[in-house]
Formats: C-alpha cells, sequence, structure tokens
C-alpha cells in the first residue's frame, strides 16, 4: 500500500521536475522571486505535505480504527483538492486583468456553446417543443458578462 502511494508521489514529482526545466528556460531570468517561482514552489510543497501524510497513515494504521483512517484520508484528501485548486485559481487570477483576456474568454465560450449545441442534436425536437430555443450570443452580452465577473471580482 505505501509503495503504491509514494510510486504515484515519485511520478508526480517527476512530472513536476520535468516540466519546471522548460518552464525555467522560456522565462526571462531575474534576480527576484516570480510568481511561476511561488507557483512551482507550492506544488512541490503540497506534494510533500501528501508524501508525509501517506507515511503517517501508513504508520498509524494498525493503531487506529480503518474506518477512522478512511475517513481522516478523505477528509485530507478534500483539503489537498482545495489547496490545489487554490494554488490554481491564484496562479492564473492576473491573466484576467491582460488584453488578451477578454478574446479568451469569447473564444472559450464560442466552443463551449459549440460543444453544448452538438451535443443536445439529438434532442433539438425536445427544445423546440418546450420553446427554448436559444438565443444568439453578441459579443456585447459576452463582454457584459466578463465585465460582470472583473466587478464581482472587486475590480
Amino acid at each position: 500500500d505505501l509503495s503504491d502511494r509514494f510510486s504515484i508521489s515519485g511520478t508526480i514529482f517527476l512530472a513536476l521536475v520535468s516540466l519546471y526545466g522548460p518552464m525555467a528556460d522560456a522565462l526571462p531570468k531575474v534576480s527576484v522571486v516570480t510568481r511561476v517561482d511561488k507557483w512551482n514552489l507550492y506544488n512541490f510543497s503540497l506534494l510533500f505535505a501528501s508524501n508525509m501524510e501517506n507515511l503517517v497513515a501508513f504508520m498509524v494504521q494498525g493503531y487506529i480504527s480503518e474506518v477512522l483512517l478512511h475517513l481522516i484520508e478523505v477528509c485530507l484528501g478534500m483539503v489537498y483538492l482545495a489547496a490545489v485548486l487554490y494554488n490554481l485559481y491564484w496562479f492564473l487570477t492576473p491573466l484576467a486583468d491582460r488584453e488578451e483576456f477578454d478574446a479568451l474568454s469569447r473564444w472559450i465560450e464560442n466552443r463551449v456553446d459549440h460543444v453544448v449545441d452538438i451535443a443536445m442534436k439529438p434532442f433539438h425536437w425536445l427544445k423546440r417543443k418546450a420553446g427554448l430555443e436559444k438565443a444568439q450570443p453578441t459579443s456585447s452580452s459576452t463582454s457584459n458578462g466578463i465585465e460582470k465577473w472583473r466587478r464581482g471580482r472587486g475590480r
């Protein structure tokens, strides 16, 4: 059980290291800690915390009930997932301030709409029957949605 957990962690570690090299080479060399450096450090810290949780769970498995251990691991797994998602959100949030964000948001919204339209094609008769024909989005409605999102973030 422990070897399986550490093999997964080892694979994740190798993936992080292999991604860090090209990322560091592609960025300009500066003498300060950048946002990318902080993001990578936080990822390595999360991986280390996950390894420590695996080790502690292995060490105490004979001393506490299996149900309690499982409950603790599920709770810690949810905390770990929340930390990973927070790290991703923290890293991506400044991108919303860039000029390209509006164009990227529109492109993503159009792609999602396209995929939904394809997925719902077999059910077009149901939409017509219920009177739920979709109105065509305009660029102003898309940008209004983006502006609402930015205002919600306090910008």
